[in-house]
């Protein structure tokens, strides 16, 4: 009665999917291979900033396809600018089997004259499979007032002249005073000093370690998602403590029968999960066979078999039980989740 059951294969139909290519005819030369349905947007962090001062200027693609795809937005000669390198990041979202999201580039522009610049206008090429045929997305010219900087408003003799006294000399006419001689010897302030050693070590060396982190972590939610026996393997510990709580609270209320479901659940689905069998299917006998198998001590699988069979015996024949037998079988019960996960654990390494 207790041990029927049969282990079946399930296969699904195969799927087939067509790839069309990508057309030949009307592909601009900028097209850098994004597909999808694309809108495009640019901003400058400020309207004014002073000679020297860092401007950001981001650049957001978002609409529908691979997000992660989009390529790289070549952005047009900027007069008047230093450019710096661009970092991109991606925001993906999964909804009702369509992908869509977000992908912003972040650049950093230094002005270096005065003056109103303008950013070129910004345009981006995509092949649309609605339409069946390559578009573009334009953002308008964006503007930048620049003032001059404090750097501007200060006049350095050249390299190597003498520098003058601040009183004219016999023979010497001051033509004006506005200018800034050089200063051989400054004198370092608190605030002027190098940061320490340590400082540079934990800037140098905190990122990569958080890097890593972060993959590690993220491989690990890929693995759990993709090996469903991996994620239950790795679960099993946590279901089978949830599952004895719930016994011990029904040796409380006195609960016989709930009492042995669940910890008749918490051995069977442990042992389930980390011999990788499924949970709805397994038997008593398929459990105790793979044990054996697998070098499971005599005694403890004979003494997992008696629990097994006291816990059926109170949930189909339900009567009054003991508290203190109650209490000694789930002390059994942890013995054995304990053994048994040690075991596995060797047999694993082994």
């Amino acid at each position: 009665f207790f041990s029927g059951g049969r282990q079946v294969a399930l296969k699904s139909e195969p799927i087939t999917i067509k790839v069309k290519p990508l057309p030949g005819k009307g592909r601009p030369a900028e097209f850098s291979g994004t597909v999808g349905q694309w809108a495009l947007s640019a901003r400058l962090d400020r309207q004014t900033a002073k000679v020297g001062e860092a401007v950001t200027l981001e650049i957001r693609i978002f609409g529908e396809g691979n997000v992660k795809s989009v390529g790289k937005i070549e952005l047009p000669p900027m007069s008047g600018f230093k450019v710096y390198d661009t970092i991109s990041s991606a925001d993906v979202q999964k909804q009702d089997y369509r992908v869509r999201g977000v992908k912003t580039y972040r650049t950093l522009l230094r002005p270096e004259v005065t003056g109103t610049l303008t950013v070129p206008p910004i345009t981006y090429h995509y092949f649309d499979p609605k339409t069946d045929r390559f578009e573009k997305v334009q953002v308008p010219a964006l503007l930048l007032k620049v003032s001059p900087g404090e750097v501007q408003n200060q006049v350095f003799p050249a390299t190597g002249a003498p520098a003058a006294p601040e009183s004219s000399a016999p023979g010497v006419k001051v033509m004006a005073k506005d200018i800034r001689y050089l200063k051989l010897a400054v004198p370092l302030t608190g605030a002027d000093r190098a940061w320490p050693p340590e400082f540079w070590i934990t800037g140098f060396l905190l990122p990569p370690l958080l890097l890593a982190g972060i993959w590690f972590w993220r491989r690990r939610l890929d693995r759990l998602a993709a090996d469903p026996v991996y994620a239950r393997k790795r679960a099993a510990g946590r279901s089978a403590r949830a599952a004895l709580h719930q016994a011990h609270l029904a040796r409380n209320r006195k609960d016989a029968q709930g009492f042995y479901t669940a910890l008749s659940q918490a051995l069977m689905g442990y042992l389930a999960d980390k011999l990788g069998l499924s949970r709805s299917g397994v038997t008593q006998r398929e459990i105790v066979r793979r044990l054996s198998q697998a070098g499971g001590v005599e005694n403890k699988v004979a003494q997992l078999t008696e629990l097994l069979d006291e816990c059926d015996f109170a949930r189909f024949a339900p009567g009054d039980r003991e508290a203190a037998a109650m209490e000694k079988h789930e002390t059994l019960a942890e013995n054995l989740l304990t053994d048994f996960s040690r075991m596995l654990e060797k047999e694993r390494k082994s």
